[in-house]
């Protein structure tokens, strides 16, 4: 269950950073140019510490609002994630504590250490850590 769990929160987190890139795409110029070139925890974070302003009427104030909006989204996804990755790790520590251990498999991108890694990404605003793979760039 925690599996599929984490297998739609992952694809929903996917799904608001195609969003938030879509989105910039056909942005007011200013709001295009200011976060062209961040990677996507750095925009991620960038968006929500903004802070829009103005009617909702006027389009640089409502695409920032919904820029917004879906940072907030992307870090709950984040930390839904990350909370999911640390249920599967204390079941899979209980009941196969071998699998933990075990080196990674032959031809993997893993370096030749012989111990298991996990990725580690840390949202810039909260600092947690969370051993999920990196949302796309």
């Amino acid at each position: 269950m925690l599996r599929a769990e984490r297998a739609t929160a992952m694809r929903a987190r996917v799904a608001v950073m195609v969003q938030v890139r879509a989105i910039l795409v056909t942005a007011p110029k200013s709001i295009r140019a200011k976060y062209r070139a961040m990677t996507s925890p750095a925009l991620m974070a960038a968006l929500e510490r903004t802070r829009p302003a103005g009617p909702a009427s006027e389009p640089l104030a409502s695409t920032a609002t919904v820029l917004k909006r879906l940072a907030v989204r992307y870090r709950h996804l984040h930390h839904e994630l990350a909370q999911i990755d640390a249920e599967l790790d204390a079941i899979l520590a209980f009941h196969a504590p071998m699998l933990r251990e075990r080196p990674p498999a032959t031809g993997s991108a893993a370096p030749a250490t012989g111990k298991p890694t996990k990725p580690s990404t840390t949202w810039p605003s909260c600092g947690c850590a969370t051993t999920t793979e990196p949302g796309p760039t």
